[in-house]
């Protein structure tokens, strides 16, 4: 092979390596955005229930009430508390209490709308941030969530491997958190079960 030849077949190598070397690069750079964005995901969800954490939810909830303000319409807030919950873990252990608190956060997750931000705010409570949605409409929207969450029981076991047991997840809606525009729920004062009434306009 003469000269020119020899020194074309190494520029074909060079720009083969440099080729690979981009392409690596661009790999290594994709993966680290699919890490960040894994990590964000993790820091803003509750690792057992999928569901916004409580410092995403804070966040959130500022940021709706101000876009609430700033365009002058309703939004509405409910706080959802599994009742009977303390005794689930008292008698079938965290094990059975964990898996009550992953269902019903899903049961929740999936009867509300894209635009709805369910997070898991402490222990057996989930927060709903139900944007442009009236008390009325959130008032609906809680008798369902009520249903489904009471409706049909959720099987656990004991952490000692015993029989399966049936929890029936009742829950209460109770207040907003702190004075939401237009409209709040009042606290909640008919018992286990039972609904609030719509608060006056702040």
């Amino acid at each position: 092979m003469d000269g020119g030849g020899r020194s074309g077949a190494r520029a074909r190598q060079d720009i083969s390596a440099r080729h690979r070397a981009e392409m690596e690069l661009r790999e290594a750079y994709a993966e680290l955005a699919r890490s960040q964005t894994l990590l964000a995901e993790q820091a803003t969800r509750d690792e057992l229930t999928g569901c916004f954490n409580r410092r995403a939810f804070n966040g959130l909830h500022s940021d709706e009430v101000a876009r609430s303000i700033r365009h002058d319409h309703a939004t509405t807030l409910l706080l959802i508390d599994l009742d009977h919950f303390k005794s689930v873990n008292d008698r079938l252990g965290h094990r059975a209490g964990d898996k009550v608190l992953a269902e019903a956060g899903r049961r929740i997750s999936e009867r509300v709308r894209k635009t709805d931000r369910v997070a898991r705010y402490g222990g057996e409570e989930f927060a709903v941030i139900l944007p442009e949605t009236t008390a009325a409409d959130a008032t609906l929207l809680a008798e369902q969530l009520k249903e489904c969450l009471s409706s049909e029981a959720i099987v656990v076991r004991s952490h000692d491997g015993g029989r399966g047991r049936r929890y029936h997840g009742e829950h209460r809606d109770r207040r907003a958190l702190g004075r939401l525009p237009r409209r709040h729920f009042a606290r909640q004062r008919g018992g286990r079960g039972a609904l609030p009434r719509e608060g006056r306009r702040s």
